[in-house]
């Protein structure tokens, strides 16, 4: 959903408000499961979304059952800019086949390269702040 802005604002409008669909639930809760090893039960969050969508259910399992919820948020999401927060939590933006416009290895993931940077300037006004260290 997002709000209309009026001829008459003179700034960027701060009423664009980002909008979690239920199925956002669904395919993070199915994806929870997965990590914890219940198939069974991410299986089902994520028919869930598939049975809507006219889709048949999935039957994999393991890294499979992973794969496949992460290109059912894909799918669902597409367009709604959800894929390269998916990619970095997933820590797939380390694997090339995962790419989309960006790529980084493991140390650069760990040492913040996905983030925007900050400008050590900032720790004037907020000296207990901690610098992306990839970016230093």
């Amino acid at each position: 959903m997002y709000m209309q802005t009026t001829e008459a604002e003179d700034v960027n409008p701060d009423d664009n408000q980002t909008v979690f669909r239920l199925p956002d639930v669904y395919l993070l809760h199915a994806e929870a499961l997965a990590e914890l090893g219940k198939d069974e039960a991410a299986r089902a969050k994520v028919n869930q979304v598939r049975t809507r969508a006219g889709a048949p259910n999935l039957t994999s399992s393991g890294q499979d059952l992973k794969n496949d919820i992460f290109f059912e948020r894909c799918r669902e999401f597409m367009g709604e800019a959800h894929y390269w927060y998916d990619v970095v939590r997933t820590k797939r933006i380390v694997n090339p086949l995962y790419e989309f416009g960006y790529h980084c290895t493991v140390d650069q993931f760990n040492t913040g390269a996905w983030t925007w940077p900050i400008d050590p300037k900032n720790r004037i006004n907020n000296p207990g702040i901690t610098l992306n260290t990839y970016w230093l």
